[in-house]
């Protein structure tokens, strides 16, 4: 779901990658949906996984613990986990508790032996 600000004119869309959308603009009650253009500024989006749900530690996880989310490029590190590689951690044991919504790193996660 996307957010919509409205200043002066100008529309702000959050949450949304570049590209053609939709939203709508209500006023005075009534509803009225525009076709818009999205851009992105600044940030270069990278998809990510994060916990879908709260995990105790020790668990062993599973691609239905997992979920992707786009975060900007700079705020991340080589530890954080991408979701082209979100195989690679299923089925590992969680050495630490995580919230919903945590990035999953490398370092949270036991390694097979």
């Amino acid at each position: 779901m996307a957010t919509v600000a409205v200043a002066k004119g100008v529309v702000t869309v959050t949450g949304k990658k570049a590209g053609r959308t939709t939203i709508t603009v209500t006023r005075n009650g009534a509803s009225e949906k525009t076709n818009v253009e999205v851009e992105t500024t600044g940030w270069k989006l990278v998809p990510v996984v994060v916990a879908a749900k709260d995990l105790a530690e020790g668990t062993i996880v599973t691609a239905a613990d997992l979920e992707q989310r786009d975060v900007p490029e700079f705020m991340l590190t080589t530890t954080v986990v991408r979701a082209k590689a979100l195989n690679y951690i299923v089925a590992h044991q969680l050495l630490v508790q995580a919230q919903a919504g945590d990035l999953m790193a490398w370092t949270l996660f036991a390694t097979k032996k």
